[in-house]
């Protein structure tokens, strides 16, 4: 099998996917408010069920306000000061709009950064797909 197939450790992965960064939202209207939503659920459905589509771009821009937001170093003292942040202001703006999409007068909005760890080897019976669940909710914002 040599010339055709040489298996190498190149062909494994170097280190597995252990957490999952996400962005939940909620939004206000007079009637109170919605139930938090993650706004990539149904894009990746949609992904999954048509491969060639611009889906799976779209999740991109979810996960990089994520990522951006867990790399800002967000802390006591800077949570303060949060609506400076230009991570917290380009999620925000995203938020916005996804809250005028679903809402017809939305009154004010808020999300919150989800990390979803993997559950270890011998967590692997119970119940639920995730281990350990972090949460950080950023300051609702008025509209």
């Amino acid at each position: 099998m040599t010339p055709m197939f040489l298996q190498r450790w190149q062909l494994f992965a170097p280190e597995p996917q252990t957490s999952q960064i996400k962005i939940w939202y909620r939004c206000e209207s007079s009637s109170g408010w919605t139930n938090w939503k993650d706004p990539t659920f149904e894009i990746i459905k949609k992904h999954q069920q048509y491969r060639l589509g611009y889906y799976g771009k779209a999740v991109y821009v979810f996960n990089g306000a994520a990522r951006e937001l867990l790399n800002s170093n967000l802390d006591n003292e800077s949570m303060k000061e949060i609506d400076l942040k230009k991570e917290y202001v380009n999620t925000e703006k995203i938020i916005v709009s996804l809250c005028a999409r679903d809402i017809k007068k939305p009154i004010a909005t808020q999300f919150s950064l989800v990390i979803l760890s993997a559950k270890n080897f011998s967590q692997r019976k119970e119940k639920g797909y995730y281990g350990k669940i972090t949460r950080l909710n950023f300051p609702e914002s008025k509209m």
